[in-house]
């Protein structure tokens, strides 16, 4: 399995290893975008796979219940062996919860600051690297908020 370094990969990544039972599994986990490689990459990289043992599944299963739960304070953001790139991940996807500050996410935030220019140029400077897909789903009694002082999120009340 090849997966990369941005959120959907690393979501996609822990849904697989959480529903599969293959005792060799074998992972490709970069920070470089797979699709995008020259196939001389492809093979090396390849050729540097590693098996996945017991850890890394009992990580992605911990880490898929939490994300699948109603509670998003279960998500772990700390580094994983094995897994490294999920906490960052799973931490850039926390961050889209309002902020304690002014209750805007990352995203709004940065879409407020090239504001006045057309939808193309702001569509290319909001970009992220790793890619960011995803967004959190909140309605008007969402008691959660991202402290980024603190680096985590927090319930309000």
């Amino acid at each position: 399995m090849g997966f990369e370094h941005d959120l959907y990969d690393q979501l996609q990544l822990i849904q697989v290893l959480d529903a599969i039972e293959v005792p060799r599994v074998s992972l490709v986990c970069r920070d470089e975008y797979l699709g995008m490689m020259a196939p001389k990459r492809t093979a090396q990289l390849y050729s540097e796979r590693k098996p996945v043992g017991e850890r890394q599944f009992g990580l992605a299963r911990e880490g898929w219940a939490a994300f699948r739960s109603s509670d998003p304070m279960r998500i772990r953001t700390h580094e994983r062996e094995g897994l490294p790139y999920l906490g960052a991940a799973l931490r850039r996807f926390l961050e889209e919860y309002p902020w304690t500050t002014d209750r805007k996410s990352r995203l709004e935030r940065r879409i407020g600051e090239v504001s006045g220019k057309d939808f193309e140029a702001i569509f290319r400077e909001v970009r992220e690297e790793p890619a960011f897909l995803g967004g959190v789903r909140l309605d008007q009694d969402s008691p959660w908020r991202w402290d980024a002082g603190a680096g985590k999120l927090v319930r309000l009340g």
